[in-house]
C-alpha cells in the first residue's frame, strides 16, 4: 500500500531511489502523514529491537538514520549517552526541539565515512541500508566503531532499493561481525543483533 511518503523516497513507475528526504519531513504536517510510521510503537520489528537492545547495558549508542529521533529517544536512560545521525537537517530539527537530551546530528554517508570516529558500545540502524548505496562500506565501517549492530531491513521482492537480497546481506554482515540474534519476520524484514569481530568487549 503507497503512502504519502513512499513518492519522496522511490519513484516506483521509473524503479529508482529518489531520497528527498528534507522535503518529506517538510510536507509531513501540511499532508499529515508521519514518515515511515516514525512514531508507532505496535511495529513488531520496533518492538523486537527495543528487547534485544535492553538485554544489555550499553552506555554509549548511535542511533544512525534516527529520522525525528522517537526511536532514540526511547534508547536514552539515565545512564547512557545517545546520538542520533541523519541526513535529513529538516529531520535533525526536529528531533533536537523534541529530545533537548540527546546529541543530534546531520552527515551524509560521505560525511560520515570521512570524519565520524567516535566509538559506541552499540550502533542501531533501522532500514537505512537500502536507501544507500555504498552500504558495503558503510556496515564496514561501523564494524570500526562499535562492539554491537542491531539492524534491521525490509527487503520486499524485487526491491528498488541498494540491498538486493536477504543473501547479500547475510553475506556482507558475516564478513564484519558474528551473528547472535537474527530474526526474519513475515518472509520480507530481518533483524539483527551482530556483534563485531574485531571487538571482543562485552556488556551486562
Amino acid at each position: 500500500m503507497s503512502r504519502p511518503y513512499h513518492k519522496y523516497v522511490f519513484d516506483t513507475e521509473k524503479r529508482v531511489f529518489v531520497g528527498d528526504f528534507d522535503e518529506m519531513y517538510r510536507q509531513e504536517e501540511q499532508q499529515q502523514f508521519d514518515s515511515w510510521d516514525q512514531e508507532n510503537m505496535l511495529h513488531l520489528a520496533k518492538q523486537i529491537s527495543l528487547v534485544l537492545i535492553n538485554r544489555y547495558n550499553f552506555s554509549s549508542i548511535l542511533d544512525y538514520g534516527c529520522g525525528k529521533g522517537h526511536f532514540s529517544s526511547l534508547l536514552k536512560k539515565k545512564n547512557n549517552k545517545i546520538t542520533g545521525i541523519d541526513i535529513s537537517s529538516v529531520a535533525i530539527e526536529k528531533a533536537a526541539a523534541r529530545f533537548p537530551s540527546i546529541n543530534f546530528m546531520v552527515a551524509d554517508q560521505a560525511k560520515f565515512l570521512a570524519e565520524y570516529n567516535e566509538k559506541h558500545d552499540l550502533i542501531v540502524a533501522m532500514e537505512v541500508l537500502s536507501y544507500i548505496e555504498n552500504w558495503k562500506s558503510l556496515l564496514a565501517r561501523f564494524a570500526d566503531l562499535t562492539s554491537h549492530l542491531l539492524l534491521t531491513l525490509y527487503i520486499p521482492e524485487n526491491p528498488i532499493g541498494f540491498v538486493k537480497s536477504f543473501a547479500d546481506l547475510k553475506l556482507e554482515v558475516e564478513k564484519h561481525f558474528f551473528i547472535e540474534e537474527e530474526i526474519l519476520l513475515n518472509r520480507d524484514q530481518v533483524i539483527y543483533m551482530l556483534k563485531s569481530t574485531g571487538n571482543e568487549a562485552t556488556h551486562s
